[in-house]
């Protein structure tokens, strides 16, 4: 199977991950299939169009496990679990990624030896932290290359704000997206000869986040 990036008219046409998984779970053809949860659904799919072609194969896999999450009988409870855990990979991991490429390694550490985001406590604690960054590397970036650091520390603020403020399950697939937009900041980096590292290690992370998420 050959996963490819966006929507696409009909099978023929492609298929990305969410697509492949209403496809063998027998729904009509769509990339918001119902057999899939909310989070993993928005996750998976800022995934798949963030990766190359070569990157995308990695996914493969996860096509079949994805099928039948929503039909958790702690659907709820499984959605806040994720949210939490897409929280703290934007604060604790992609951030952290993004700040370290472009000389921010106190920072970065900072961020990393923050508690784990496991509640509404810990995430408050993990936004305000992630928030005061985020001003510090926009005003970096006014004077250096810095915007994807500045990116990534405020996709982290944001979604670790809204888990200490709402309701995570209710919620939990913008904080998937919000995740994911933190791992798109960080990936983005490519200013130095350390970029392809740098990509692969987002890619990897982001991978590990997708499958913790099952």
């Amino acid at each position: 199977m050959k996963l490819s990036k966006g929507s696409h008219a009909s099978p023929e046409h492609g298929l990305c991950i969410m697509e492949a998984a209403a496809m063998l779970a027998g729904e009509q053809h769509n990339y918001q299939p119902q057999c899939v949860a909310p989070t993993i659904r928005v996750f998976g799919m800022n995934l798949n169009d963030m990766m190359t072609d070569d990157e995308r194969v990695r996914l493969v896999p996860f096509v079949m496990k994805v099928v039948g999450t929503s039909g958790d009988e702690m659907l709820a409870e499984s959605e806040q679990r994720r949210a939490f855990l897409c929280a703290d990979y934007a604060v604790r991991v992609f951030a952290p990624i993004s700040l370290r490429a472009y000389g921010f390694e106190e920072g970065a550490l900072t961020m990393e030896n923050l508690p784990r985001i496991v509640d509404k406590q810990t995430a408050a604690s993990a936004a305000r932290y992630a928030g005061g960054y985020a001003a510090a590397a926009a005003a970096a970036a006014r004077y250096a290359a810095t915007d994807a650091a500045a990116a990534g520390y405020t996709s982290a603020s944001a979604v670790a704000a809204g888990c200490a403020a709402t309701d995570a399950a209710e919620y939990a697939f913008g904080y998937a997206g919000a995740a994911a937009a933190a791992a798109g900041a960080a990936a983005r980096y490519a200013a130095t000869d350390a970029a392809a590292a740098h990509r692969a290690l987002v890619i990897d992370k982001a991978v590990e986040l997708f499958s913790r998420m099952m």
